[in-house]
């Protein structure tokens, strides 16, 4: 989490600069149409200025990009160890011999309460499962 707050501090900082640069462009693109005796190293230096920002951003997204697909598999992760431990309490008691001898009883109260109480984790797992594959 602290990552993506640091980018998205450097992306507002790029959207800053990115206006700067933009009328420095104008600037020595003016510079060019009146025939500047340095119109070529203008035009040089003006098309680096902007090649080196458009990678600057274009790598920032590619970071945002991977920032996010690392938080959504560790939540996803997450969810689903919880979920395991879950399923492993309730195999205990679904499993233990102290509940009398009504097995059929069991079973049923046991899948109604794991499909009533986890149905929308188990779809929000799919759902970021289906995320993260994508």
């Amino acid at each position: 989490m602290q990552l993506l707050l640091f980018l998205q501090a450097i992306e507002l900082e790029l959207d800053a600069y990115s206006g700067l640069i933009n009328e420095l462009c104008s600037q020595g693109q003016k510079m060019i149409e009146q025939n500047h005796p340095e119109s070529k190293a203008i035009e040089q230096r003006k098309e680096h200025l902007q090649q080196t920002m458009k990678n600057v951003q274009r790598l920032a997204t590619m970071r945002r990009q991977r920032l996010v697909e690392s938080m959504n598999r560790h939540d996803y992760l997450r969810e689903v160890d919880s979920l395991k431990a879950w399923i492993v309490e309730q195999m205990v008691t679904a499993t233990s011999e102290d509940f009398g001898q009504d097995y059929e009883h069991l079973l049923v109260s046991f899948l109604h309460d794991f499909v009533s109480s986890n149905f929308v984790t188990v779809k929000s797992l799919n759902s970021q499962f289906d995320l993260i594959v994508s």
